[in-house]
């Protein structure tokens, strides 16, 4: 649970940062800054997916503890 948490982490921040590569690509691409595209395009993608995943980390972990 502990390394699915990590990886679902990892990627739910690599999604909502700005200073990553797919955010910088797009920066070169579209013209946009990538603030804008990380904090306000990806913004509820983000929290939800964190909200997900945090509810599906802890059911994963009462489930293995039982």
């Amino acid at each position: 649970a502990l390394a699915i948490a990590m990886v679902l982490g990892w990627g739910i921040t690599a999604a909502g940062t700005p200073y990553t590569v797919s955010a910088l690509l797009l920066e070169r691409v579209t013209g946009y800054p990538a603030s804008v595209a990380a904090w306000q395009w990806n913004l509820k993608l983000s929290l939800l997916l964190l909200s997900f995943s945090s509810l599906f980390v802890v059911a994963l972990t009462l489930i293995l503890r039982v």
